[in-house]
């Protein structure tokens, strides 16, 4: 069944990222998993500036990632969660994509939003091209929200990505004994409504029938 059991939370710092490894710890004390906190710090590197400048960046940098990091533990001695952190350096895309598949992990937990507007863009991009690279489950988890498992809404379109997602929901609700609510929608113009009735109704048959399916498949794996 779909219960997670090693969870990779990547932190950065930011609120969201917190509550993010929060959310994470929940996950994780409900499972008896394990939980790996791994943050990422630039390589800083400028062949232009004298080496004792480069290592005091260096040592700066590295210091503001270990300042994450024991932020994040003290979070887990709240939430009596155990953990291993990790300080990584480098790109932070390549660092958690690399982590997770090396070791396993079932589960990439991600805050959605950075500090500033430039760290949410940055983290923004992060969590999309760690979504793009990994092969593993990835949960985003937006600020000021929690997670839970006892509803999930699957929205789906019936190409093969949506189809692999409704698999993982279907098998999420079976072993959380979660409920299930699926919606597919259709996307058109009032222009395109009025000048093509009858491919806007062949949309919403089609929609019908991509809902009626999951309903078969989730009451089929009971």
């Amino acid at each position: 069944m779909g219960r997670y059991r090693k969870i990779l939370v990547a932190v950065d710092g930011s609120d969201s990222s917190k509550n993010a490894f929060r959310q994470a710890c929940r996950i994780a004390r409900q499972d008896a998993s394990w939980i790996t906190v791994i943050t990422t710090i630039p390589f800083y590197q400028d062949l232009f500036q004298m080496p004792s400048i480069r290592e005091k960046v260096s040592k700066t940098l590295r210091e503001d990632g270990e300042k994450v990091l024991s932020e994040v533990k003290k979070i887990a001695d709240q939430e009596d969660a155990f953990i291993r952190p990790i300080l990584e350096e480098g790109n932070p895309v390549d660092s958690i994509s690399d982590m997770a598949e090396e070791n396993n992990f079932d589960l990439i937990v991600m805050g959605r939003h950075g500090k500033s507007r430039l760290e949410r863009a940055l983290v923004g991009s992060v969590t999309a091209r760690v979504i793009g690279h990994t092969t593993k489950d990835v949960l985003v988890v937006p600020n000021n929200s929690s997670v839970g498992w006892d509803s999930i809404l699957i929205s789906t379109d019936g190409s093969k990505f949506s189809e692999a997602a409704t698999a993982k929901a279907i098998d999420l609700a079976g072993s959380y004994e979660g409920k299930l609510k699926t919606v597919s929608v259709i996307d058109v113009t009032e222009e395109f409504q009025s000048e093509a009735p009858g491919a806007v109704e062949e949309l919403i048959k089609k929609a019908k029938e991509i809902v009626d399916d999951v309903k078969k498949k989730a009451e089929a794996e009971g």
